[in-house]
């Protein structure tokens, strides 16, 4: 008998297949907790438009997709002194939009994620 630690499922299996239902067994664990993760993830992080909005909002956790010009340090800076965050995440994949910096104005060129650190 097999147990998986995550959900307590058991299964049974003879010695003879152990190996490939625990090769199974981890790598259905593995996508589990990774899916498990991203939902997670995904629900606390918001788009937020405004610096005034993202002030309000980031003392209540979570991440924020913003428009940030992570360029300039003196954003970067005046951001932390704000507001106790900073950027977390530029994403590879993140989608060709523009918009202006939150904090300066300035033409930027996809959002980051930024956040406060726990």
């Amino acid at each position: 008998v097999v147990v998986r630690r995550d959900t307590k499922e058991k299964t049974t299996c003879s010695c003879d297949t152990l190996l490939d239902t625990l090769k199974t067994m981890l790598s259905d664990m593995q996508q589990d907790l990774f899916n498990a993760a991203r939902e997670r993830m995904n629900a606390r992080t918001y788009t937020v438009d405004s610096y005034e909005e993202y002030r309000e909002r980031v003392e209540e956790g979570g991440f924020f997709r913003v428009f940030l010009d992570v360029d300039n340090p003196e954003v970067e800076a005046k951001l932390q002194e704000d507001t106790r965050s900073t950027v977390r995440c530029i994403p590879f994949d993140r989608p060709d939009e523009e918009g202006p910096c939150m904090i300066t104005g300035k033409p930027c060129r996809g959002r980051v994620i930024a956040s406060q650190s726990y």
